[in-house]
């Protein structure tokens, strides 16, 4: 009888701490997937496809974090499909091109899509982009595309929109 006792006591001092520390992985992992999709609404904002389309499902996402390096994700999800009256505009090309790249924007979409993550079996592959089905824009580029990043966004970033399958596939890198 007193073993018994002290076994629930052991169990007590040990396990209030363990659900504690169980309720705040759910609480962080609960706000990293918000901030992470705070990040996505921000990035469909600034490049003009949030008056034009609508997401369809629930993203398929991953992320990772890191010490040092900051910050990974990519995702991909299906959206509305976005009318080529949009790509035709002007607020579409300021944005958003079609292949031919120059040679620095092939090795960016070069680079992101043979990044480590992209890998990842969890994570969603990036296409390579490199046929006119594809329309591409690169966030938070050195020559500055969308402008510098916002609060909420800071780092840099690509998103490829598959015209055929309606499908929007973005990566970001950042802080």
């Amino acid at each position: 009888m007193r073993l018994h006792k002290w076994v629930r006591t052991i169990l007590l001092i040990v396990g209030i701490p363990v659900a504690m520390l169980v309720n705040l992985q759910v609480y962080a992992t609960t706000v990293r997937v918000f901030i992470t999709i705070d990040i996505m609404n921000d990035q469909l904002q600034r490049s003009g496809l949030s008056q034009v389309t609508s997401v369809r499902g629930i993203p398929h996402f991953c992320r990772e974090a890191g010490f040092i390096d900051g910050l990974f994700y990519a995702g991909a999800v299906d959206v509305a499909r976005i009318p080529d009256a949009f790509w035709a505009s002007a607020a579409a090309r300021r944005y958003w091109q079609r292949v031919p790249f120059d040679e620095n924007q092939q090795f960016e979409l070069r680079q992101w899509a043979d990044s480590d993550a992209s890998a990842d079996k969890h994570c969603p592959a990036l296409p390579l982009a490199n046929s006119s089905r594809y329309v591409v824009t690169f966030l938070y580029s050195e020559d500055g595309d969308l402008g510098p990043p916002t609060a909420r966004s800071r780092g840099k970033g690509i998103m490829i929109y598959d015209t055929k399958s309606s499908r929007l596939y973005w990566a970001y890198s950042g802080w």
